[in-house]
């Protein structure tokens, strides 16, 4: 277990996340985004050292083709955790220029805005994200002021919010020492009136690794997933009251989803990793997730079928977006950014990163950003061409 990397999620997001608003624009318009985000990558159990001296960029936001976020990590010249404290930028110009606007114990992992004023933020406190509970932040005025409204014990947990819904879906593990211990309860905590309060839900399902998508108020998607046991897939149709279990066509291994709307999406699954690589195959619904076809890939190091398209088995499984039916992206840790023109059959590789890419987001087809620790990639032209964005940094370093 000390390997593994305490990250939350999506879209991005990897430990609590809080965000603030750069000024400028018109505070009263929506920041809604027109097209579903993929959610940020699930929390881990182990925070690796952050190096001395540097940023360690955990989450990226975007409300817009110009104003979006980035939150992550500094330790000073130390790498001692008790020296570690949670950062937020803002930009108003795309990502070309950033501007400091939180410095504070809450380590970002994941955010997410409502509208231009409302957002949240969920993560760890920066000098306990080994075994401390996470946080949620919130923020009613664009980020000029936060305050914590709720921690909760969890061992990985993923931020969705929709129409002032506020969700939060949590696995919570029996451990013996650090290791969490199966079979984990997920939790369903919402709120409905900007994170003041919270109420939980034990769902029917269990699993340590968990993946929802939501990309309506009313309809989300979740995968439950632990070694060796089949995964779980249910739908919900009426904002959580009730889940449905659903037929995943895949059998294990991690898996990804993204949802455009009620009735269209997508699944990526991984095999056993090694060295960089991964045996992948990817789903896709036309349906709301009732019957899958398999489009590309397989899970096993074998050939895939010969009705597959194609894809990759460099990387390891990572976010994906599609901002049509046929054009998608694909982050993959290990290697970078992978694109789809026919609906997730072929997959090209676009960008390639030494360590890869961690999430990616589009605001609209023409506007997309991905990332990993230390490196932002911006397109404004539907990803014809991609340009490498400044990471913030701290003044005076």
């Amino acid at each position: 277990m000390g390997g593994r990397r305490l990250i939350l999620l999506g879209t991005i997001l990897a430990a609590g996340l809080l965000v603030v608003s750069c000024g400028g624009g018109d505070n009263n318009s929506s920041t809604d985004a027109s097209l579903p985000t993929a959610t940020a990558e699930l929390i881990r159990l182990v925070v690796p050292t952050r190096e001395p001296g540097q940023i360690w960029v955990d989450a990226l936001w975007f409300a817009d083709e110009t104003r979006g976020w980035a939150g992550g990590t500094y330790c000073g010249e130390s790498s001692e955790r008790q020296d570690c404290i949670g950062l937020i930028f803002a930009t108003n110009d795309g990502g070309r220029t950033w501007t400091p606007q939180y410095r504070g114990n809450v380590a970002p992992m994941q955010l997410q805005f409502v509208d231009s004023q409302r957002g949240m933020a969920l993560g760890y406190a920066a000098v306990d994200a080994e075994s401390g509970p996470a946080h949620v932040l919130v923020t009613q005025d664009g980020g000029l002021h936060w305050k914590e409204t709720y921690s909760l014990a969890t061992d990985r947990a993923q931020l969705a919010l929709a129409a002032g819904d506020a969700w939060i879906v949590a696995s919570r593990c029996a451990r013996q020492g650090l290791e969490p211990q199966d079979p984990c309860r997920i939790d369903l905590l919402r709120s409905s009136d900007d994170g003041d309060n919270w109420t939980e839900t034990e769902l029917p399902i269990r699993g340590f690794n968990v993946r929802l998508s939501r990309p309506t108020p009313s309809d989300a998607w979740l995968v439950a997933m632990d070694a060796d046991v089949a995964p779980v897939l249910m739908v919900t149709r009426d904002a959580g009251a009730a889940w449905t279990q659903l037929a995943a066509p895949w059998s294990g291994g991690p898996s990804e989803l993204f949802f455009r709307d009620a009735e269209q999406g997508w699944a990526l699954v991984g095999g056993g990793p090694a060295a960089g690589s991964q045996p992948k195959e990817i789903f896709a619904t036309r349906d709301g997730g009732q019957a899958w076809v398999h489009l590309a890939g397989s899970t096993s190091w074998r050939q895939a079928p010969p009705t597959s398209g194609s894809l990759t088995t460099g990387g390891y499984v990572g976010p994906m977006v599609f901002t049509s039916s046929t054009e998608g992206w694909m982050a993959l840790a290990r290697l970078g950014l992978l694109h789809s023109s026919d609906g997730g059959v072929t997959w090209q590789s676009v960008y390639q990163e030494g360590d890869g890419l961690y999430a990616v987001q589009f605001v609209d087809p023409q506007h997309g950003w991905a990332h990993n620790k230390h490196t932002f990639i911006a397109t404004d032209d539907g990803g014809s061409s991609w340009r490498v964005v400044p990471v913030p940094t701290v003044e005076g370093q």
